[in-house]
């Protein structure tokens, strides 16, 4: 075999291999941080469960000790008085506090970003909706 060959067969077999270890790299690289709990909690909202991590992701950069300027806690930024009218809806006290809890936090926005999916008519306008408020987005649409 020429030379020519064995390299061209030698990086055929690196792009191969490449290929065979990329999920597994991904996975290294950019590791899904609660992915049992998202699963979980997105499933019993009837949500996709890339979208509540996509909102984790952009909100919190999976960081639970996340708070915002505005006061947002969390992996989801839940505002408090957000958490608390839901809890109230729920017959639970939920203090700012509990938003700390990686599964409160997911649960609590969980709930609300499906409360905002039914009653907005795009996953944008909802998306807004969470992020800005509905009086907010409202006014935008």
């Amino acid at each position: 075999m020429t030379l020519r060959r064995l390299s061209f067969l030698a990086l055929l077999g690196v792009i191969v291999l490449i290929f065979l270890m990329l999920p597994s790299f991904l996975r290294i690289a950019f590791p899904l941080h609660y992915a049992e709990l998202i699963a979980e909690l997105a499933a019993a909202h009837d949500l996709d469960p890339a979208f509540v991590a996509a909102v984790i992701e952009v909100e919190s950069n999976f960081r639970p000790d996340a708070v915002s300027h505005k006061g947002a806690i969390g992996l989801m930024q839940i505002m408090p008085e957000t958490a608390a009218w839901l809890g109230e809806q729920g017959g639970q006290a939920i203090s700012k506090e509990h938003l700390f809890d990686p599964k409160i936090n997911v649960e609590v926005g969980t709930h609300y970003l499906k409360y905002l999916l039914d009653r907005f008519p795009t996953d944008y306008a909802a998306l807004a909706a969470y992020n800005a408020g509905p009086t907010n987005a409202r006014r935008w649409l």
